[in-house]
C-alpha cells in the first residue's frame, strides 16, 4: 500500500505543478494579448488624431496677426547674485 500512496502523491504533485504552469502561461498570454491590443488601439487613435492636425488652422480676419510680447526681467539692485525669482 505504501507504494500506491507514493505513486498517488507523485501524481497529485505532478497535477499541481502542471496546473500552476498552465495558469501562469495563460496569464502571460492574456497579458501579452491585452498589451498588444492596447498598443494597436493607441497607434490607431494617434494616427486618427494626427490627420486632424496636418493642415494649419484657418484663421479669422480679426485674429490673423499674432503679436509676440517680449518682457524683460527687471534687474534687481538689492542682491545681484540672487536669481531665485526666475
Amino acid at each position: 500500500m505504501s507504494k500506491l500512496y507514493k505513486i498517488l502523491w507523485l501524481l497529485v504533485l505532478l497535477f499541481i505543478i502542471a496546473t500552476v504552469l498552465t495558469f501562469t502561461f495563460g496569464l502571460l498570454l492574456v497579458g501579452v494579448i491585452v498589451a498588444g491590443l492596447l498598443g494597436i488601439c493607441r497607434y490607431c487613435l494617434l494616427k486618427k488624431r494626427s490627420k486632424q492636425f496636418t493642415a494649419w488652422p484657418k484663421s479669422n480676419s480679426s485674429i490673423s496677426t499674432i503679436e509676440i510680447i517680449d518682457i524683460k526681467r527687471k534687474a534687481s539692485s538689492d542682491n545681484p547674485k540672487d536669481d531665485s525669482s526666475c
